[in-house]
């Protein structure tokens, strides 16, 4: 990965994105909240919170309804986007080349084809996943390398760049589980420290994605694909 303290500032705004947009978009909202007394157990947190919650969904007007929804799918989009952002700067980063902040909004360069591969590519994950656990597992891995595929041919179409994704990944699906894996301790550390951690964690993850990326890439376009797989 390219020395460059830029990649982790791009990693810090990826994890700032989610609470400045919920900021934007629910600034108006008061969401309940709850006061938990001292000795209280689990199950009576739990039944206070979801009457709460039960109480602030009742209270609602349709157009606050309609309001929400649609701030929350506003929400989805835009954070789609910043994912292909970070994926493009830690892509860019483990090929040695320097990321900047405008490389952090290509997504909304092409927002519409974005858009449509990732319904595509939640819709065969969810598919497979509705065939036993193991087909969605195999699914999701051999169809995580899209965004990337997308980068390096803007030409492809969102199916086109997918079905490229599980070319490419065959033989290495259980190779990305396994680098995915290797980060445990990073996943337990983030679960501590509510994701702080992953400014620098991520990085250091999508890099090392990106760099197997290349290797299943080069193998499949010059030695044809190979044979294990899982």
């Amino acid at each position: 990965m390219a020395a460059s303290p830029m990649i982790f500032v791009i990693a810090a705004l990826y994890k700032a994105a989610p609470y400045l947009l919920s900021g934007a978009f629910y600034s108006n909202v008061h969401f309940p909240t709850i006061n938990i007394g001292y000795g209280m157990d689990y199950s009576a947190v739990a039944q206070m919170y979801a009457d709460a919650v039960g109480k602030f969904w009742r209270a609602l007007t349709v157009p606050q309804v309609l309001y929400m929804a649609m701030a929350s799918i506003l929400m989805e989009i835009a954070l789609c986007f910043f994912d292909y952002g970070i994926q493009f700067c830690c892509l860019k980063a483990s090929r040695g080349e320097k990321a900047d902040i405008r490389d952090f909004f290509a997504g909304f360069a092409s927002p519409v084809k974005i858009i449509i591969a990732e319904l595509i590519r939640d819709i065969v994950v969810m598919v497979g996943a509705l065939f036993f656990i193991v087909p969605g597992i195999i699914l999701y891995f051999g169809t995580s390398q899209y965004m990337r595929v997308m980068m390096d041919n803007p030409q492809m179409s969102p199916m086109e760049a997918i079905k490229t994704s599980m070319k490419i990944m065959q033989g290495g699906k259980m190779t990305l589980f396994i680098l995915q894996l290797s980060f445990i301790g990073w996943y337990l550390l983030s679960s501590l420290t509510s994701g702080i951690s992953e400014v620098y964690s991520m990085p250091y993850l999508l890099c090392a994605e990106a760099l197997l990326y290349d290797e299943m890439s080069d193998r499949y376009m010059g030695k044809g694909i190979p044979d294990m797989d899982f």
